[in-house]
């Protein structure tokens, strides 16, 4: 059993986890996993982990558009944030916040654009840190709701989601591409 205590930061921007026992033994550890808001140096460390979410899934990355969106992302904080969670010094996860406002609660609502923790740091609640950075900010820019899209197969990231109140809203997401994602080329966007 795994348990956990976290810390927000009194500026809601750092999020500091301890896991109090390895899953393993029975012995109490003393790491701390540090959720903190990326900034414009830490796209390479975005990138990284970016890269691997997307080969999860069989996609390439270009790193030159993913550098791009990062930094669009991150310079200019009215479009959401993104969070990168790191164990010591090394990167093991991040989660992008991209916000918009919506008539149907007269205010802003956020998507959850990326969520991503390395397989080896899986399991140790850092997702759900992750989620809860980006619910603290989310309460600080007054933004009504959250919103994720998930694979149907998906079951271990509904269950992240679930578990951090996110809820099928029995509506689908449908989407007209205007121009190819990250990890799309032109002649393949065609087919979509």
């Amino acid at each position: 059993m795994v348990s956990f205590s976290a810390a927000i930061g009194p500026d809601c921007s750092t999020l500091e986890l301890r896991r109090l026992r390895h899953p393993s033994s029975l012995a109490t550890l003393d790491v701390m996993y540090g959720i903190h808001p990326a900034s414009l140096r830490d796209i390479p460390a975005l990138i990284g982990l970016m890269a691997e979410f997307y080969a999860e899934s069989g996609f390439p990355l270009p790193e030159a558009n993913a550098r791009a969106a990062f930094t669009r992302l991150l310079s200019d904080p009215g479009l959401g944030g993104a969070w990168i969670a790191r164990d010591a010094d090394e990167p093991v996860g991040h989660v992008v916040l991209t916000v918009c406002f919506s008539m149907e609660y007269g205010a802003s609502r956020g998507f959850v654009d990326d969520l991503f923790v390395r397989p080896s740091a899986r399991g140790r609640g850092i997702a759900g840190a992750l989620i809860d950075a980006v619910v603290a900010d989310c309460s600080a820019r007054d933004v009504r709701a959250l919103l994720v899209e998930v694979g149907p197969d998906n079951e271990s990231g509904r269950r992240v989601y679930e578990k951090a109140g996110l809820v099928d809203t029995k509506h689908l997401l449908l989407a007209r591409p205007l121009e190819p994602p990250l990890h799309v080329s032109a002649s393949e966007l065609k087919g979509l």
